[in-house]
């Protein structure tokens, strides 16, 4: 009795490691499908795709989208997208894929606005805005190494901040800040929203006057009449030829 009970138990054992590594060598056949469009934007340069370190494929400047790529599900997979003139990084990503599953993702990258970084846009309603935001400030007239940016809703009339709605730690120059942040276009009067940021050094948060500005410590990002409801887009920090800092918005 005995002699059969220990077979029958080395047969379960042996049926469910063959269970697994059938399980496992099941996996390894199956696969996923990444799509990588590519932001249109001015100054967007030729880029390479490259998937775990090796050249997947390149695209000129003015294309869309990179051809579809196809790859194996339940392994990390790191896909990362370079300038194809300077061999620059532009931004990667490491990810898992069950199978069968298809993601979708979109680089920007414009040498123009000093924009690089993946975009996180989604379907947006109409009474809200979403947005990422880049720092594109002049060196020579903001030489700061590192800044915050603290975003508020603010008096219509006067831009003076009200209520502090988010604020972004390093937001530093040459990268599309992660974070998408969704903004409501109206208050409960209907009346529209009115945005304002100011820049903080990262180090001594002293906050960083706005220099073409009268050096008042806020820079508008929307203002009561800005049209962008129901819109995705990036929020591009920069200063005119005066040093003031202002809001360039590219809808998406």
């Amino acid at each position: 009795m005995k002699k059969i009970l220990i077979t029958i138990l080395f047969g379960n054992l042996i049926f469910l490691f063959s269970c697994t590594k059938e399980k496992e060598l099941e996996d390894k056949f199956y696969y996923g499908r990444v799509d990588v469009a590519v932001a249109n934007l001015p100054g967007t340069p030729g880029l390479e795709l490259r998937i775990n370190n090796i050249l997947h494929d390149t695209i000129s400047q003015g294309s869309s989208s990179f051809p579809q790529v196809t790859v194996a599900a339940s392994e990390p997979v790191t896909l990362s997208v370079y300038e194809s003139a300077t061999g620059e990084l532009v931004e990667d990503t490491t990810f898992i894929l069950n199978k069968n599953e298809n993601r979708y993702l979109k680089i920007a990258c414009s040498n123009d606005y000093g924009i690089k970084g993946w975009l996180n846009g989604k379907t947006v309603a109409d009474s809200t805005r979403q947005m990422q935001f880049v720092n594109n400030l002049n060196e020579e007239q903001y030489p700061f190494s590192s800044f915050d940016l603290y975003i508020y809703t603010a008096n219509y009339k006067t831009g003076a901040p009200i209520d502090t709605v988010a604020v972004f730690h390093n937001f530093n120059r040459g990268k599309l800040y992660p974070t998408t942040l969704t903004l409501p276009v109206y208050n409960q009067d209907g009346s529209k929203i009115t945005y304002v940021g100011s820049l903080h050094n990262h180090e001594t948060q002293v906050v960083i006057p706005n220099k073409g500005l009268s050096n008042k410590t806020f820079f508008v990002i929307l203002n009561n009449t800005s049209n962008y409801n129901g819109t995705y887009g990036i929020y591009i920090v920069m200063d005119d030829a005066n040093a003031r800092i202002y809001t360039n918005i590219i809808t998406l």
